[in-house]
C-alpha cells in the first residue's frame, strides 16, 4: 500500500509538471502514461515498471468497479471519484 501511495505521489508529480510545460502537449493513454512514472521509480527504488503498471491498472480497474456499490452523495464516493480521475488524467 505504501509503494502504491509512493508511486499515486510521483505520478500526480508528473502529471503537474507536463501540465507547466510549453510547447504541444500530446496526450498519451494510461499504460504508457503509468510506464513513464514506473521507470521513473525504478530508477530510483528497486521495483520492477511493469508490476507497478499492473498494480495501478487493478487499481483503477477496482475503483471504477466498486464505484456503483457506493452510496451516492456520500464523502467516499468522492474520494472514489477523485481517485479514478487523477489516474485517468494521464
Amino acid at each position: 500500500r505504501n509503494l502504491f501511495v509512493h508511486w499515486l505521489a510521483d505520478f500526480r508529480k508528473m502529471l503537474v509538471g507536463r501540465c507547466g510545460t510549453k510547447g504541444g502537449y500530446r496526450r498519451e493513454n494510461t499504460r504508457s502514461t503509468f510506464l513513464r512514472c514506473s521507470q521513473g521509480m525504478a530508477q530510483k527504488y528497486a521495483v520492477v515498471p511493469k508490476r507497478l503498471v499492473h498494480l495501478a491498472n487493478s487499481v483503477l480497474d477496482t475503483a471504477q468497479r466498486m464505484r456503483k456499490f457506493v452510496p451516492h452523495g456520500s464523502a467516499v464516493l468522492a474520494q472514489v471519484d477523485a481517485l479514478v480521475g487523477l489516474l485517468q488524467a494521464g
